[in-house]
Formats: structure tokens, sequence, C-alpha cells
């Protein structure tokens, strides 16, 4: 009992860790929130490198303090990343935007739908929900989560309970 209660508490803490990282990330980028209009998609840009460095780090703490582990442990190293992949990653979240403005799912015209508002809308979706969201659930289930239930459980046992968490998420 004693064992699944820690798991738990880390899994919390480690979500804690996640949401701070988005909190703090708005509140840095709001201190730049009086730049020129025509550049205020790089303030964007930076909010989705920003919450992403304060996870990792944060995270890194938390692993090497609290969990006396190092984040090479649940397989996640830093490293640079290669120039196909990141290539990939913008690509594949320009898709899904294209797809839906072509097809008419997505209402640009909500509000004000000048160039300056498309621009931020389409620089918000592909950093924080195409890279930066990305990267954090990697972070999150493919190696804190992963690498935790491995350790506790067993390889067989943690891909089982992920993959039921997976059959489980798509279900609802």
């Amino acid at each position: 009992m004693k064992n699944k209660l820690l798991v738990i508490a880390h899994l919390i803490a480690l979500i804690g860790i996640y949401v701070i990282a988005y909190v703090l990330s708005g509140q840095i980028t709001q201190l730049a929130s009086d730049i020129p209009k025509e550049i205020d998609f790089l303030r964007i840009i930076l909010g989705g490198v920003i919450v992403i460095l304060i996870f990792y780090f944060g995270a890194k703490l938390y692993a090497e303090k609290v969990m006396k582990r190092n984040l090479t442990d649940f397989r996640i190293r830093m490293k640079k990343p290669d120039l196909f992949w990141v290539i990939v990653a913008i690509i594949m979240p320009s898709l899904v935007v294209l797809f839906y403005i072509v097809t008419g799912f997505a209402d640009l015209k909500t509000g004000q739908s000048d160039t300056y508002h498309t621009i931020r809308y389409f620089t918000r979706v592909l950093f924080i929900g195409g890279l930066a969201a990305a990267i954090m659930e990697e972070f999150f289930f493919r190696g804190f989560l992963m690498g935790y239930l491995e350790k506790k459980y067993g390889l067989i046992w943690a891909i089982l309970i992920l993959y039921i968490r997976g059959i489980i998420r798509n279900k609802y």
C-alpha cells in the first residue's frame, strides 16, 4: 500500500511541476507584453521554450532531490535535437492547422481576424500545442511514468499499465 501511495505522490508532484511550468511561462512572457505587434509571435515562441526548460529543470530537481535518481534513470536525456525531427515537429502541426482551415473546421473569423491574429494563433498552435506539449508529454509519460513503473514493477507491467491507460484515454 505504501508503494502505491508513493507512486501516486510522485505522479501528482510531477503533474504539479507540469502545471507550474505553464503558469510560470505565462507570467514570464507577460513581462514582454509591450513588444511591438509585428514581432509578438517571438513572445509565443519564447513561452514554448521557457515552459520546456522550466519543466525539465523542475523535474530534474525533483528526481535528484526527492526521488534520489538521475533523469537518465527515466530515459530522459537532453541532447542536441536532430534537424530532421525539428522540421517534422513543425510541419506536422502546420498540416493539422492547414487541414482545419481548408476544410472549414477552424473559424479564424471570430473576433479580430487580421493577419496579426492569424499569425499569432498559428504560432501558438505550433510552439505551445505542437512542440512544447509534445516534448513535455514525452518527458512525463515515456520518461518519468514509464521509467518509474518499470523500476517498481518491471518492464512488462509498465507496458501493460501504460497500454491500459491508452485504451482508457482513447475510450473517453
